[in-house]
């Protein structure tokens, strides 16, 4: 008996490892595969591309869902690219999960973008579970080791004029991107807000939180909240919110390596064609990693073409507005913080897509209620010769921490 149980778990390893290699030996193949073939179709897609490109018309008013702006036949042509894109991404986020990470901090609100951005695998870790960066925002996020299934946490009740913030539990972290629970500052609540979190049976007891702060009305830093498990505190290391560490986001693009490009190439074919599919399945493969306290507008953006916002007076009123433009690869190439109506994002140099954020300035959960009254458009024009162009400027970031 004793022989056949130590067999049964020899026989469990092998095939624990055997797993990461298997997957790794078909990222390498769908990796080939896919180099191979956008190598062979280059020709016919740029022509193709530049025909499209003259066809289109000078103006979009719905930027969300802009119709049909790329040809079908250009669509068919890139298929098999967003296919193996498409597999690759899933193998190698599958991968991704045997793959522990073990820079997750557990005493501290951790800037990891601020922290990290130098390390070319923690880029791509980011496009595989949070692929839409937040450049209004330096997401700071901490690991949580609890007792029990069930955990109460105390955030501390930070309420202060110009920051915004909320707090989202994930589940099984650090690849897990399951919303447990969420919370933002409450007005006479006291000194603290509770938060109660409950992980599945089939999962890890550990989950993370993440922290969105955003700063507003000149104020440029703020201390983040404290965090106390059944009454022990957690966040023993004091964290600063600074509008200044939110300059590591300009230097992405010049980061973005033809791995990234491959790795999220499906997605903006996927925009572009969203009224062949469900809009259930845009937003989950657009946003993995939603905050339920955010609504969001999001679609492509097209090289010459400039974006345009109408807000409401009732929305700014009492809710912040952001928005960032990406590559193909997904890296930020221009935003709009704290926007107001009629703000314009300059003509893009490339296509890509674009995500707009809107939260409520005194961290309450925002309503889809906001989104009606917030139109953006597309229109081709001419960038203007002194506009400045966000993802060539050179930015000397300092690298210390709090």
């Amino acid at each position: 008996m004793h022989t056949s149980v130590l067999s049964a778990l020899a026989a469990t390893r092998h095939m624990l490892l055997l797993r990461p290699l298997a997957l790794t030996l078909v990222i390498a193949l769908l990796f080939a595969a896919w180099t191979a073939l956008y190598l062979a179709l280059s020709p016919v897609l740029a022509i193709l591309r530049s025909l499209n490109r003259k066809i289109m018309r000078p103006s979009y008013a719905d930027a969300t869902a802009p119709g049909p702006t790329l040809w079908l036949v250009l669509g068919l042509a890139e298929l098999p690219l967003c296919v193996l894109s498409y597999l690759l991404y899933y193998a190698m986020l599958r991968l991704a999960n045997y793959m522990k990470d073990t820079k997750f901090a557990t005493t501290r609100w951790q800037d990891r973008v601020f922290e990290q951005i130098d390390d070319p695998n923690f880029l791509t870790s980011c496009l595989l579970f949070g692929p839409r960066w937040n450049t209004h925002s330096n997401n700071h996020l901490i690991l949580v080791h609890p007792s029990a299934r069930l955990s109460e946490l105390r955030i501390e009740n930070i309420v202060q004029n110009g920051f915004s913030w909320q707090v989202v539990a994930y589940g099984d972290p650090p690849t897990g991107r399951e919303t447990l629970a969420c919370c933002g500052p409450v007005c006479g609540a006291g000194d603290a807000v509770t938060l109660l979190v409950e992980t599945r049976p089939q999962h890890r007891l550990d989950f993370s939180l993440a922290l969105r702060g955003y700063l507003f009305d000149d104020r440029t830093s703020a201390r983040l909240p404290r965090i106390w498990l059944d009454g022990v505190l957690l966040t023993t290391e004091e964290k600063i919110l600074n509008t200044a560490h939110a300059d590591v986001y300009r230097s992405l693009r010049a980061r973005q390596t033809f791995v990234h490009l491959v790795l999220q190439f499906y997605v903006f074919p996927l925009l572009c064609f969203r009224r062949f599919f469900s809009e259930a399945c845009v937003r989950a493969e657009y946003l993995p990693v939603p905050n339920p306290d955010t609504q969001w507008l999001y679609g492509p953006v097209f090289k010459g073409y400039a974006m345009r916002f109408r807000i409401s007076v009732t929305v700014l009123a009492d809710h912040l507005v952001f928005c960032t433009v990406y590559s193909r690869g997904s890296m930020p190439v221009d935003r709009l913080h704290d926007m107001q109506d009629g703000d314009e994002i300059e003509p893009a140099d490339e296509d890509g897509f674009w995500a707009l954020r809107c939260v409520r300035k005194d961290g309450g959960p925002t309503s889809p209620d906001v989104l009606p009254d917030i139109n953006v458009s597309l229109h081709r024009r001419v960038r203007k010769k002194d506009a400045p162009r966000w993802a060539l400027s050179k930015v000397a970031t300092a690298k210390k921490c709090d």
